[in-house]
């Protein structure tokens, strides 16, 4: 049963499809709604409002600081009946079809508005941002995937009406795919951002990317995707002293030189790359002079070899550590990995050397509470054995492993802390192996797609797990939706398990 609803409290409708949905489920909801209707209470500072439920509503909660909006999409939004929420700091209008450029001005009378998100609002243009220009206490702004369904969306254009938000510490372009250098240049005049995405921004290159080296107080670039990047803009970036977390996955021309340029940057925590294919092991090297990084991702060095996988060892400070598609590393290498003794999140996905005995230097790493071996098709039930020993793991993916069978999930069963497990496409696992996951008592999440083996009778195991939040049963085309109607369990918090099919 849901609990009553609490006038005072911190409110949060999620839209989400429950299986099934009771009478009493129902009348509980419609309690939630006609009370958002009626609430006149100052004291409700934070709102999300993802259901099916009317954001003018929301404008009677006059004290409200935060108020998520976020793809409420049943209802047109007039932006003009927030206007009475004077103290409202943040606002999320993301993915929201009915914010066109008109409405934007009506945001106006929010005068203690610091963070605005308006992205993926496909019917924006430079129009509508120009309109945010006169709200000057605006620290974060969100206008990513604002794209156009018009060959308008936001363009460079848009950007000089931003200067005038002079305290402006975060922005985020990504997939803005009409922003290009002339673009950066105007960024490169915002001295207050510490923040900037710009992911998928397929027209930036190096000349735009070099004028940001006026950002002194950056700390946070994310240039992924930007197919245009290349050694030259790295050169540049390595002066941005102040950087500490960098993502640059998927970018042009970047050399075992950028990368060296890269190891100037010595306050990192976070790096993220792609080798393309042109960097070896001297470049991943190099980066062995980030003595600060606690996390690390890489992806597509397939030149990489174990020599430089084994000097990664020398990042002690490594908490984090991603790595994908690194063809030439063998269980050579991956002996190395118990070194990074503080290592926390491990992922090895599509490694092709990864077979059940290279799994055993992993078992050494008690430190450990995720793994992701996804894609190693190499791995079965003899590797899942040597996993046994990481007893604090609480979220384990093996998706795509198609060797793993009912034997190997068999062995899961004294991973008693596992919270989450992805068993996409392991199908070879059938009804068996789920009587052997439903002693996973503390699993809230659990994918089972495209495991179409599994039956009624195997689904029908997973009844004792009751903190499961999340089960994905997409492709499973052996289990009937008739079954599933009588089977999502009800958690003594009154929550549903939420089927994907």
């Amino acid at each position: 049963m849901m609990s009553a609803f609490q006038p005072y409290a911190f409110i949060e409708i999620v839209r989400q499809q429950v299986i099934p949905v009771d009478v009493e489920t129902l009348l509980a909801l419609r309690a939630v709604n006609r009370a958002l209707r009626d609430a006149t209470s100052p004291q409700v500072t934070s709102l999300t409002a993802t259901w099916n439920s009317t954001p003018a509503c929301a404008a009677k909660f006059t004290n409200l600081r935060q108020l998520d909006l976020h793809n409420v999409a049943h209802h047109e939004l007039q932006l003009s009946s927030l206007a009475p929420l004077t103290a409202l700091t943040s606002l999320n209008l993301n993915q929201h079809v009915s914010v066109v450029d008109d409405s934007l001005a009506a945001l106006g009378a929010l005068v203690s508005l610091k963070s605005l998100d308006i992205g993926s609002c496909q019917k924006l243009t430079d129009v509508g941002i120009q309109a945010l220009a006169p709200m000057v206490n605006l620290t974060c702004l969100d206008i990513s995937s604002c794209k156009g369904f018009t060959p308008m969306g936001v363009t460079d254009t848009a950007l000089n009406s931003l200067l005038s938000l002079t305290g402006l510490s975060s922005l985020n372009l990504n997939d803005c795919i009409k922003i290009t250098d002339e673009g950066l240049n105007i960024i490169a005049r915002m001295s207050s951002l510490t923040m900037l995405s710009l992911r998928g921004c397929g027209h930036v290159a190096d000349p735009g990317v070099t004028s940001l080296t006026s950002l002194t107080n950056l700390t946070h670039l994310n240039i992924n995707d930007c197919n245009k990047v290349t050694d030259a803009s790295v050169r540049s970036l390595a002066t941005l002293s102040s950087v500490t977390n960098l993502q640059m996955k998927r970018c042009g021309e970047v050399s075992d030189y950028g990368f060296a340029c890269t190891a100037s940057l010595t306050r990192l925590r976070t790096l993220s790359l792609s080798g393309q294919g042109q960097v070896t092991d001297e470049g991943v090297s190099a980066l062995t002079r980030l003595t600060t990084l606690t996390c690390l991702k890489l992806d597509s060095f397939t030149q990489l070899t174990d020599e430089g996988f084994q000097t990664l060892a020398r990042l002690t400070a490594l908490k984090i550590l991603k790595l994908d598609n690194c063809d030439l590393v063998t269980a050579t290498g991956l002996d190395a990995l118990p070194s990074l003794r503080g290592l926390t999140s491990l992922t090895l996905k599509q490694f092709e050397a990864l077979t059940d005995a290279a799994l055993l230097p992993i078992a050494r790493m008690t430190s450990l509470r995720t793994v992701n071996l996804s894609l190693c098709e190499s791995i079965a039930d003899e590797g899942l054995a040597n996993l046994v020993t990481l007893s604090a793991l609480t979220s384990l993916d093996l998706s795509l492993c198609v060797n793993i069978t009912d034997v190997g999930l068999a062995h899961l069963t004294a991973l008693t802390a596992l919270r989450r497990l992805e068993l996409e496409s392991c199908e070879k696992v059938t009804d068996t192996g789920l009587g052997s996951l439903a002693t996973l008592v503390n699993l809230t999440h659990l994918d089972l797609s495209g495991c179409e083996e599994i039956t009624n009778v195997g689904a029908a195991a997973l009844r004792t797990l009751s903190s499961l939040r999340t089960l994905g049963l997409d492709d499973c085309s052996k289990v009937t939706v008739d079954f599933l109607e009588s089977f999502v369990p009800e958690a003594p918090d009154g929550t549903h398990t939420k089927i994907s099919l």
